[in-house]
């Protein structure tokens, strides 16, 4: 998929997906998306991140809620 379409998609200049993409892998160590030249697919810890994404969520969200409640 086009990262600038995306962007589109969810009305944010796509500099700004780029920027936050870009944080999350440095954030995370590894790499989740292959950089093509008509868009983005994920990479193996892309897909394994993916698919565990929301059991991660239902983990750290209510952790992170409190720390602001």
């Amino acid at each position: 998929k086009s990262v600038a379409g995306e962007a589109k998609q969810l009305k944010v200049h796509h500099t700004t997906v780029f920027r936050r993409l870009s944080a999350l892998e440095e954030n995370l160590g590894v790499r989740l998306f292959e950089r093509l030249a008509k868009g983005y697919v994920l990479t193996l810890s892309g897909e394994k991140m993916y698919q565990t994404a929301p059991q991660n969520l239902k983990l750290i969200l209510p952790k992170y809620l409190k720390m602001f409640l």
